[in-house]
């Protein structure tokens, strides 16, 4: 996968955005999961759509990436 992603990276600055991607953490908060139990009912709907509206939205730069990943992969919605 970081291969296939070097390859859509048109600068070297970029590449180094890939990197510290596959090189980083990701942390849950129980702020997160307690907010996931609550809205399983809706999260099972529409994950991304219920997550924002209850204040998890993903960032603007995520955003970027899903919108390619979906161009991508030729998916309409999740």
């Amino acid at each position: 996968m970081a291969n296939y992603l070097k390859n859509l990276t048109p600068t070297s600055s970029a590449w180094d955005e890939v990197e510290a991607f596959f090189q980083g953490t990701y942390v849950q908060t129980a702020h997160l999961l307690n907010a996931v139990e609550k809205h399983k009912g809706e999260l099972l709907c529409g994950a991304i759509e219920t997550l924002s509206m209850k204040g998890f939205a993903p960032s603007e730069k995520q955003r970027e990436i899903i919108a390619q990943a979906f161009e991508v992969f030729k998916i309409t919605s999740l």
